[in-house]
């Protein structure tokens, strides 16, 4: 992981933790992060859709 991402990753945990009151591992928010990204993929979800 380059350091520019892990600062961004560390940064969004400080927000989620701003924003909900609960500290949370970079380590644990990165599946839900992914799932949405992938679920808002909509090239990706048309490409699935056709398999």
């Amino acid at each position: 992981m380059t350091p520019d991402l892990n600062q961004l990753l560390t940064d969004y945990a400080e927000a989620y933790r701003d924003a909900y009151g609960q500290s949370e591992q970079v380590a644990d928010l990165i599946p839900y992060m992914l799932r949405s990204f992938l679920e808002s993929d909509r090239g990706f979800s048309r490409g699935k859709a056709k398999s």
